[in-house]
């Protein structure tokens, strides 16, 4: 018996693979996870259907976090939510944990329900040894979802590339800009600014 949501194609001589996949609704993918489906430890994720294997985080990842978290929380909270690695719903297939969300509406206003592209104004990938997920399906997954701004921030490269107007059938953004340590990113809808040095380690001396 396959698990609630999940659908397999028929098998046909010609068809693709991918026609094999099972996929995954994001309320199945919550009520899954809530009874351990994937295990009391296991880090995963939604995206179009299928459950992603999310890499631990290191200590360079959480650092970053916590920095962008202080800086978000700093918003007017009568105004802007703010979140950190919970879901937001991007679709019925897609409910991802960004390293930070800002979304529109005032704190409290996602009791019954997580922020979904219509709220959101900003979400923040911390890249690590997730920079290839990161950069190849979570930004493309967030231009085709319309959320206006996506920041990557990756440490190996010590650069945090800034996307900006989505352009959805094309899984990409028009603006896509890459910053320096020594630049600062403002953040459009909020005005939120952050040197982006701030967020990167101290480079070792020789």
């Amino acid at each position: 018996m396959l698990p609630l949501g999940c659908r397999v194609a028929s098998a046909t001589v010609d068809a693709p693979l991918t026609d094999y996949r099972w996929r995954w609704h994001a309320a199945d993918f919550e009520a899954a996870a809530a009874a351990g489906v994937f295990g009391s430890d296991a880090k995963v994720e939604l995206w179009d259907g299928e459950v992603l294997a999310v890499p631990s985080m290191l200590p360079g990842h959480a650092e970053a976090v916590g920095t962008l978290c202080q800086h978000a929380f700093r918003l007017d909270e009568t105004i802007w939510s703010v979140g950190s690695q919970v879901p937001v719903r991007l679709s019925d297939v897609s409910e991802p944990e960004p390293d930070l969300w800002v979304a529109r509406g005032r704190r409290g206003s996602f009791w019954g329900r997580h922020p979904g592209p219509a709220e959101l104004v900003l979400v923040v990938e911390v890249a690590d040894s997730s920079l290839s997920l990161d950069r190849d399906v979570k930004i493309p997954g967030y231009a085709a979802a319309g959320v206006p701004e996506a920041w990557l921030l990756s440490l190996p490269e010590r650069l945090l590339t800034v996307h900006r107007h989505p352009l959805p059938d094309a899984h990409r953004y028009q603006s896509v800009a890459v910053l320096e340590p020594a630049a600062t990113v403002t953040h459009e809808a909020t005005g939120l600014a952050i040197p982006v040095g701030e967020l990167l380690p101290p480079v070792a001396s020789p």
